[in-house]
């Protein structure tokens, strides 16, 4: 073999190597960024999966409070029996920072059931929230689906629309956004 040929394979092997390099690469990034969206995904849907399910079972309080107790952009107050055991939480969904919390309050019970001030219980719903001022998370809707001003009244409302949207990785995606619309079922009748 002479030095033409050794430069000439070691010019291609170079070549290969660094086309091998840049494809792997690539590879890396797409996969990182597939990974990023579906976490945001997962976070979104099963967010406003868990409050959706919530929401529905929204009924009058223990203490005979109306099934909402208040209604704003970022901040819902409803009582709901969330744990099946046949007694009615009250139950706060509220941004906090970019994630959306849910505190819980279980009846004091007795001749007149109350419900302790704040949240004696609090978990994180979902993480990496990219909601703003203008894109709040919930939306407040009447009998006849006209949108509600906030802080809503809460006598008339008879559909909560939720909006989340989510962003793990702001910097290389963009953000996954999950709606729905749910009319909890007992403040239809």
């Amino acid at each position: 073999m002479t030095l033409v040929e050794l430069l000439v394979a070691i010019g291609i092997l170079g070549i290969v190597t660094t086309g091998l390099s840049a494809f792997f690469s690539y590879m890396w990034r797409t996969r990182l960024t597939d990974v990023s969206r579906g976490q945001s995904s997962v976070i979104a849907s099963s967010s406003v999966s868990r409050m959706t399910e919530n929401i529905r079972r929204a009924a009058q309080a223990d203490s005979g409070s109306y099934a909402i107790a208040s209604a704003d952009d970022f901040n819902l107050v409803f009582y709901s029996d969330i744990d099946s055991d046949q007694y009615r939480e009250r139950v706060h969904y509220y941004l906090d920072g970019t994630s959306i919390m849910m505190g819980t309050s279980e009846p004091i019970l007795g001749d007149s059931p109350t419900y302790p001030e704040g949240d004696e219980i609090v978990s994180v719903i979902a993480t990496n929230v990219m909601n703003s001022e203008s894109e709040p998370i919930f939306t407040y809707y009447n009998s006849s689906g006209s949108i509600l001003d906030t802080p809503a009244f809460v006598a008339p409302i008879r559909m909560v629309g939720l909006s989340v949207s989510v962003n793990t990785n702001p910097s290389k995606i963009s953000d996954t956004l999950v709606q729905t619309l749910v009319s909890p079922r007992n403040l239809n009748k």
